[in-house]
This record gives structure tokens, sequence and C-alpha cells, in this order.
């Protein structure tokens, strides 16, 4: 009987650990070792810059960014004379991909969202590479995946949670 009694205690105290779509954000923030938020879920645009939604509040018909964002304002890219031929250039120039000025700023909008329209990489490491940005109304209400962190299930959705923005402050 005492052995049923600890067996029970044992895994009432496992099963609290447990986090689920009811847990609050921040129980999931502090448990990051175990779970981790889909950044791709986790992220809309504004002036064709990526955001966390965690860094957006709601203005009303527009969203603003609480914290202000470094981007780069003006992409280039620089050629490259490389000593090896590549598959698809036969003159031995590499392009990179770099920026000219980065800007520091709040950003508001929040008319447009990143669609991703090809993922690589394996389970647990997956990315976006190749995305589409699409006109909308702005949301603020969101459907977040929650992925285990741990191998053996890294990456698999654990469960989705509900995050709506809060207000901005009035200024």
């Amino acid at each position: 009987m005492k052995f049923f009694a600890v067996f029970a205690s044992l895994l009432l105290s496992v099963s609290a650990f447990a986090l689920n779509s009811n847990s609050s954000w921040e129980e999931i923030a502090d448990a990051h070792y175990q779970y981790t938020i889909d950044p791709v879920s986790e992220q809309t645009v504004i002036d064709g810059v990526a955001v966390s939604i965690f860094n957006l509040c709601d203005a009303g018909t527009e969203l603003r960014t609480i914290e202000p964002i470094t981007y780069c304002a003006q992409p280039g890219r620089v050629y490259i004379k490389t000593p090896f031929v590549p598959q698809n250039n036969s003159d031995n120039v590499e392009v990179v991909n770099v920026c000219g000025k980065y800007v520091t700023r709040t950003l508001v909008g929040g008319n447009t969202k990143s669609l991703c329209k090809m993922y690589a990489g394996k389970k647990g490491n997956r990315h976006c590479v190749d995305s589409v940005i699409v006109a909308k109304e702005p949301t603020t209400t969101y459907s977040v995946d929650v992925l285990y962190a741990k191998s053996g299930h890294a990456g698999d959705v654990a469960f989705s949670k509900s995050y709506t923005l809060p207000a901005c402050p009035q200024f």
C-alpha cells in the first residue's frame, strides 16, 4: 500500500512539471532546456523586417515594436574572385550578401507578414530558406508552436499556445 502512495505522489509531481497550452509564457521561457518557441511561428513583418511577436504591441490599426530593432536598411552584394571553380559559375566569382547600412528604430506597421515557402534542415534544426511577404490586416492574436528542445523529440511540436499582443503604452 505504501508503494502505491509513493508511486502516485511521484506521478503527480512529474505531471506538475509538464507544460501545456495552459502554461504561462513565463513558465515556458523558464523551461527553455525542455521547450523552445518555433521562430517561424513567432514572427511577423513590419516594413519588410522580421520581428518577434513578443516585441510587438497593439496600437489600434497598426502594430509597433516595443524595443527598437536593428536591421539592414541598405542590402548589397559583393563579388569575390575565388580560387576554385563553382559548379554553376565558370568565372570563379562568389556572390556574398552584405549590408551597407544598419538602422536602429522603432517600427510601426503590421500590415504585412512573411510566409515561408520552403524549409530546409533536419528535424530540430529547420529554417526558412525562401519566403514571400504578403499584405494582411494587423493580427493581434497568434498561435505559436512550442517545440521540444531535447534530443529524440527536438523540433517536434509539443503544443500550440495562443498569444495576444499587449496594448501599446500611450505617450
